[in-house]
């Protein structure tokens, strides 16, 4: 009977028992779209068209987040005379013209 039950424990520790020890956490899958980057902290796509604005003094037209490096923002806008501009906003908020 001793026999029999250890028999029993070692196949349930075996069988059930190991695979949930070495088993990984749960993670949970991503919902962002592929090629999805996080962008600069304290620098949000409205942050940056204020600054571009107060620059310019011009109406935004589109904001891109630029790849590389966590760089900002580029922002087009339309100034006075009906030109087009575009202009970086690095993440600390400071607006470099191109």
């Amino acid at each position: 009977m001793k026999q029999r039950k250890f028999f029993l424990v070692s196949l349930l520790s075996t069988c059930v028992l190991a695979p949930i020890a070495h088993a990984e956490p749960y993670k949970k899958p991503s919902t962002q779209p592929e090629g999805f980057f996080n962008q600069a902290p304290g620098l949000t796509r409205k942050d940056a068209a204020r600054q571009a604005r107060r620059a310019t003094q011009g109406k935004v037209i589109a904001i891109k987040p630029i790849k590389q490096g966590n760089a900002g923002y580029s922002v087009r806008l339309l100034v006075e005379g009906g030109r087009v501009v575009t202009v970086n906003v690095d993440r600390n908020g400071n607006v470099h013209s191109n």
